[in-house]
């Protein structure tokens, strides 16, 4: 998955959430407020290790 695809699964996912993306395809299979949640979603699918992130609060820029 290129980060171009990464940071538009971001930004159409909404603030603050957990989602669980399958590796080979690239979609969304799981999503929650939790990483309990979005894993569990994602079992439901049939994926049993995707790739879980937490998408940002904002996308304001953060000084650091």
């Amino acid at each position: 998955m290129s980060p171009e695809q990464r940071i538009k699964i971001l930004r159409e996912s909404g603030p603050n959430v957990w989602i669980a993306i399958d590796e080979d395809t690239g979609r969304v299979i799981g999503k929650g407020p939790t990483y309990e949640a979005a894993v569990a979603m994602a079992e439901q699918a049939g994926q049993r290790d995707p790739l879980v992130i937490k998408t940002p609060p904002t996308w304001e820029p953060m000084v650091l």
